[in-house]
């Protein structure tokens, strides 16, 4: 088998990978996150979902994803057939005419002559008149409207709240089962991430921010700060915004969040044509290995893990995609490590010297490219400032809470542990040597290995007087 590349890969999970083989494989081949998109999940299937993925790995870091300012239509029994210049009558309630079921007051935001898009702009309408709470509106062109699909409304702020009870229900199960992340859809700005965040408070669960329409691009930079980490979502986003424009945002929030030390996802069809086939098309690997040479910290499947046909062969196709760019991206020391001191951003004087430490260890990590670097750290900081250089060496994050360790499942280049929880520690050679016995019992070094460890936590040892900020760098040999 293959070894696992540096680039994480999230899968949605659905009917095709829910069952445990298929599950097992899915996570030997690579995966380190498992999403479940709550537009179409219930708490019972995140519960099943939960209970696979725990029963396999400990590892794999959990993700919901919520539909909020998403538009959708009501799953009506069959999808309806149209033509170029036939009226579609879009409602708020149960009748002949079509749901939107998540957002009944859609009419009140709109006029006539606004353009309205449907299944990620398969089918183009515009708004001819509104009347009794119903829209009504000519088909442009497309020839369905399928049950259950987005409805977007291309630039217009639409009125509708950033979480809904069928949110509030997924985010509640998930802060009680101890998820990892909610992912927020349409987050437009940052009062968007804070009310996610409220109904986090005082857990261990982070927002991720998808980016998919003309207001989340616009507020980017404050996004990004009030999250944990960012979607670019590419399905909605191109159909938001022109879709030539799509390739240049990306790369601009990708360069954004490897600035800000941020984990930021690139989503949508990235294998769209392997839901039915078992080999992704030329441009679908230059989709995903582009993805990789723009800094992406992770790649993801939609419905080509949900419902597709192939999605253990899809996460093959990434790991190998991501294993044959990451050969190209660590071939100068001077580009990388110009490139990063120049992009990363130091918020305070405690950031700055954790950046130093890191860049330190990142210039002996181009000296011994075989080294394994290990990092003992609290919430995993210190590890992503490391990985920020964009070094080809293994960089292993040691935390004693295993949440944090989960939450690297979603960076580029660690390899999160739970390690255990130090206590009564004499001095920082038995810390070291605790830390190397862990490392070795877990299998991730082994004897004649070079190590670059680094030391970043808070330790009250007995010949101290007090508890004392403590950075050490030392190369062993195992």
């Amino acid at each position: 088998m293959l070894p696992l590349p540096k680039t994480k890969i999230v899968c949605t999970i659905g009917p095709s990978s829910w069952i445990p083989e298929v599950m097992k494989q899915l996570i030997e081949n690579g995966m380190t996150v498992a999403r479940v998109n709550g537009a179409f999940a219930s708490v019972d299937e995140m519960k099943k979902i939960a209970s696979v993925v725990r029963s396999l790995s400990n590892e794999i870091a959990l993700m919901i994803d919520i539909k909020g300012h998403e538009v959708r239509l009501n799953k009506f029994e069959k999808d309806f057939d149209v033509k170029a210049g036939d009226t579609v009558v879009f409602g708020n309630d149960d009748s002949e005419y079509i749901y939107v079921s998540t957002f009944p007051d859609l009419y009140k935001s709109l006029r006539p002559g606004i353009n309205l898009l449907v299944d990620d702009g398969n089918t183009s309408l515009i708004v001819e008149k509104i009347e009794n709470k119903k829209i009504y509106a000519k088909v442009i062109y497309g020839n369905k409207i399928p049950k259950g699909k987005s409805l977007n409304v291309p630039g217009i702020f639409l009125d509708n709240p950033p979480i809904t009870e069928r949110d509030m229900e997924q985010i509640r199960y998930a802060v009680e089962d101890k998820w990892d992340f909610v992912a927020a859809s349409f987050v437009r700005c940052k009062a968007d991430v804070d009310a996610v965040k409220y109904l986090l408070k005082g857990t261990h669960t982070k927002v991720i921010s998808k980016i998919e329409d003309s207001f989340g691009v616009q507020n980017i930079d404050e996004i990004i700060e009030a999250s944990e980490g960012i979607m670019v979502a590419r399905g909605d986003l191109a159909v938001e915004i022109p879709f030539a424009k799509v390739p240049h945002v990306q790369k601009e929030i990708i360069k954004k969040c490897n600035k800000a030390v941020k984990p930021v996802i690139v989503a949508t069809q990235m294998l769209e044509s392997m839901i039915k086939n078992p080999r992704p098309t030329r441009a679908e690997i230059s989709d995903i290995a582009n993805a990789i040479y723009d800094g992406a910290d992770a790649v993801m499947l939609s419905g080509e893990s949900t419902t597709g046909d192939y999605p253990v062969e899809c996460v093959k196709v990434m790991k190998s995609v991501a294993l044959e760019t990451e050969r190209y991206l660590y071939h100068s020391q001077d580009h990388f490590l110009k490139k990063t001191v120049q992009d990363c951003s130091v918020l305070d004087e405690g950031t700055e010297i954790a950046m130093a430490v890191a860049q330190s260890v990142a210039n002996l990590s181009f000296k011994m490219p075989d080294a394994k670097i290990i990092v003992d750290t609290r919430t995993g900081f210190s590890a992503k400032l490391i990985s920020s250089y964009n070094i080809q060496n293994t960089v292993i994050a040691m935390t004693p809470y295993d949440y944090y360790a989960r939450r690297l499942a979603m960076v580029k280049g660690i390899k999160g542990i739970s390690r255990s929880n130090y206590t009564d520690i004499k001095n920082m050679y038995e810390l070291e040597k605790l830390l190397i016995e862990d490392a070795k019992n877990k299998k991730l070094i082994q004897h004649g290995d070079r190590i670059i460890l680094m030391i970043s936590s808070s330790y009250n040892f007995e010949s101290d007087s007090q508890i004392n900020e403590k950075s050490s760098i030392k190369i062993v040999t195992i």
